[in-house]
């Protein structure tokens, strides 16, 4: 037996059985893909401040559903780290996160960056320097 089952929230969720073969048990399966294992679906690019301050973010959401409680945070390889919370992103939307609105945060070229969303039990990491 084996099949996919959509959810409600267009997760997959999947179960695959392999039944004993000639007497021999091949192997049993058993599979969920949902939102508590995955890091938020989003698409991050990075560009150089216009003025010259730091890094900028740009923040996407490819996804058929809103994203709530987005949360961003932010470690420079010197120590420094600030926290910045999105709070909701819309589907398709698209927004910019760098020193403005980071109170004056540089967000430096070799950064390292957390995002989290609510019901992903993942943070999605990117290190700027790679």
């Amino acid at each position: 037996m084996s099949g996919l089952v959509r959810l409600r929230d267009g997760k997959l969720a999947g179960l695959r059985i392999l039944v004993p073969v000639r007497g021999t048990l091949v192997a049993v399966l058993l599979f969920a893909a949902c939102a508590a294992i995955e890091a938020p679906p989003l698409e991050i690019m990075q560009r150089d401040s216009l003025l010259g301050i730091g890094k900028i973010l740009i923040v996407t959401n490819p996804s058929e559903q809103a994203l709530e409680e987005v949360t961003l945070r932010f470690e420079n390889p010197n120590g420094d780290t600030k926290n910045y919370t999105l709070g909701s992103l819309n589907t398709g939307a698209e927004t910019e996160v760098g020193w403005k609105k980071l109170d004056g945060f540089e967000v430096s070229d070799a950064a390292k960056v957390e995002v989290r969303a609510k019901g992903y039990g993942r943070a999605l990491i990117l290190d700027l320097g790679r």
